[in-house]
């Protein structure tokens, strides 16, 4: 009992004085400041969009959580790029709503134009803190955002897959009627339609998955299907309402809880690449294992995949860096 009430104290001390910025408050900023205030980071949060009035009531909204929360922050503030200058992480969430049935790499021309207005004012605003990219196509706006501000590379990431990996996760865990703890699983490359499951990686209850199936008499072919409706996740919940939110919020909590409580956790984001897999690919981001702590991210070791794995997360960065020379 003693140890569980000394790490309380421990994260909650490592959240004070802990400020994030939110620039874009729309659904995806607003579910990711929620999840932050409920997983208790930081001390101050700052919101940030063009339409000034509706995120005043959001900002009044979240204050009034405060004494529920057990004054676990000072404010939710209605802000602006000048209070940067001193926040310790920004997330960017604006962007253009995805239209139904439009993948994210349709939505990069008007999203390249979002970011650089962005990333002009942040650079100007004397911000020194770490940049998370929320932003679809998030490999494509993260790369954009870091050449534009000029950023260390290692102090700017985004998303990526990780919430594609815990589709992913779930979709296994349900299919196979165990646990998500069971599973470890991951997808890298594009957080798109081009991404990789690592079959090869993936382990059900301390097995690797083939092994597990061929236990349990059950056919490889699910896993295809396991694949294919993680990717369609987002689509189908764009369709029924419109947007996805929550998932997304707690992918962005999950990754900023690395950063404030110093993990050195391997999580799987969009980091940049310089030809560890093949030196045509370098100089951009796409995701692949990572860690992350109070610095900003540090490339984990090189994943020993298989051949076809390879083939297809090649396949995956030639995509983005396509768009990425297309549009920047």
């Amino acid at each position: 009992m003693k140890e569980k009430i000394e790490n309380k104290v421990e994260e909650k001390s490592s959240s004070k004085n802990f400020k994030i910025a939110i620039v874009g408050t729309g659904a995806v900023g607003s579910a990711c400041t929620y999840a932050l205030i409920n997983q208790r980071l930081a001390s101050d949060y700052v919101l940030i969009d063009i339409n000034k009035t509706r995120t005043r009531g959001i900002a009044h909204d979240f204050q009034d959580t405060c004494m529920l929360m057990g004054d676990t922050f000072n404010q939710v503030k209605n802000g602006d790029y000048s209070d940067l200058k001193d926040t310790d992480v920004v997330i960017i969430t604006a962007g253009k709503a995805p239209i139904p049935g439009q993948n994210r790499l349709e939505m990069v021309s008007d999203s390249v134009a979002i970011i650089k207005s962005i990333a002009t004012q942040i650079k100007s605003s004397g911000f020194k803190g770490i940049s998370i990219i929320v932003s679809n196509p998030v490999d494509v706006i993260t790369s954009v955002y870091q050449k534009l501000t000029g950023f260390p590379v290692n102090r700017v990431f985004g998303s990526g897959t990780t919430l594609d990996t815990s589709r992913l996760v779930n979709e296994i865990a349900a299919g196979l009627k165990v646990k998500t703890s069971e599973v470890k699983s991951y997808i890298i490359g594009e957080h798109g339609d081009s991404s990789i499951p690592l079959w090869t990686q993936t382990k059900v209850k301390g097995k690797p998955i083939f092994d597990y199936l061929l236990a349990n008499s059950i056919s490889a072919i699910c896993l295809d299907n396991f694949h294919s409706d993680s990717v369609n996740k987002a689509y189908d919940i764009v369709k029924d309402k419109g947007n996805t939110c929550y998932g997304i919020g707690a992918s962005i909590a999950f990754l900023v809880k690395q950063i404030v409580h110093d993990t050195n956790k391997e999580v799987i984001i969009s980091s940049q690449i310089n030809g560890e897999y093949d030196h045509r690919f370098s100089g951009f981001y796409i995701s692949v294992p990572t860690i992350l702590n109070r610095e900003g991210w540090v490339k984990a070791d090189k994943l020993n995949i298989d051949a076809e794995e390879l083939l297809k997360f090649n396949d995956s960065s030639q995509i983005v860096l396509d768009v990425l020379k297309s549009t920047y």
